[in-house]
């Protein structure tokens, strides 16, 4: 990285900070945490992030920086709420780990504050692929439409992806659960799975001598039903306003309430002034 990208990225920071102030984000009580749990974290733990390890080929010192405060900003949200338990897919337990070793830390200078979080990963589907490509998880910034589904897309854009979902050219016994020498049925597998609560044992039986034409459909009938209620709903509830409102607000002033009770805590712990 060159002098003048340095400065462009030290430029652009202050003026994120400065659109910040103005819109008066920084009087969220995330970001009074935040500063908290930054001083928690050791260099060694930004450097062991995954999104760390990607990202410093192309942007050398700038991924510590931008992992730095990704880790401190993921402690705060979580920390503040005072969780048992966060639902994470496999591949993100690494952030809880994370909030677990400055939960150690916090707690073992200033005494019992924060709950200790465990990650809840479920047993099938914590890891899901993109239909597109096995090897890359499903996410919905994918730049190939066809590899994710969203949970208010149409049931026939569902089925057409899955239909489309790559697979590979066996012929015979090709439903089967193998991740290394079949990621694609694998990951379609592991959806079956998770909407029907069919074993991969019993998916394979149902689907035996039976080629993709069958399978492939099937798999995206089944995540078409299981959505569809939910769809449904969230159709209905988009439609009401006056009742978003009063859950928005309510949402907002009980997660105020324990927001708050956190911070006041920490503030009496290290001796901060109140607020």
């Amino acid at each position: 990285m060159d002098f003048y990208q340095i400065i462009t990225l030290l430029f652009s920071f202050l003026g994120l900070m400065n659109g910040l102030f103005a819109a008066g984000l920084f009087r969220l009580k995330r970001f009074y945490l935040y500063g908290i749990a930054g001083a928690l974290i050791s260099c060694g733990a930004v450097q062991y992030y995954v999104w760390y390890a990607l990202a410093y080929p192309e942007y050398g010192w700038a991924a510590h920086f931008g992992a730095y405060f990704a880790c401190a900003l993921m402690a705060a949200d979580i920390l503040l709420y005072q969780p048992d338990y966060v639902p994470v897919g496999e591949d993100q337990k690494q952030h809880v780990e994370l909030c677990r070793n400055i939960v150690q830390r916090f707690n073992g200078i200033y005494g019992d504050v924060f709950k200790m979080p465990e990650p809840y990963i479920p047993k099938v589907g914590a890891r899901v692929m993109s239909l597109s490509d096995p090897g890359a998880k499903m996410s919905k910034s994918d730049k190939d439409p066809n590899g994710s589904i969203y949970l208010m897309e149409k049931p026939e854009d569902i089925l057409r992806k899955f239909k489309r979902a790559v697979t590979d050219s066996d012929t015979e016994n090709c439903v089967r659960y193998d991740p290394t020498n079949k990621p694609g049925v694998a990951n379609l597998m592991t959806i079956y799975s998770a909407v029907t609560g069919k074993s991969f044992d019993e998916i394979e039986q149902e689907f035996a001598g039976k080629g993709y034409g069958a399978f492939k459909p099937a798999v995206g009938e089944a995540v078409v039903e299981t959505l569809r209620p939910i769809r449904e709903e969230a159709t209905r509830i988009l439609g009401d306003k006056a009742y978003l409102e009063s859950v928005y607000r309510a949402g907002a002033q009980k997660a105020s309430y324990v927001a708050e009770k956190t911070l006041r805590k920490v503030y009496k712990k290290v001796g901060f002034v109140a607020r």
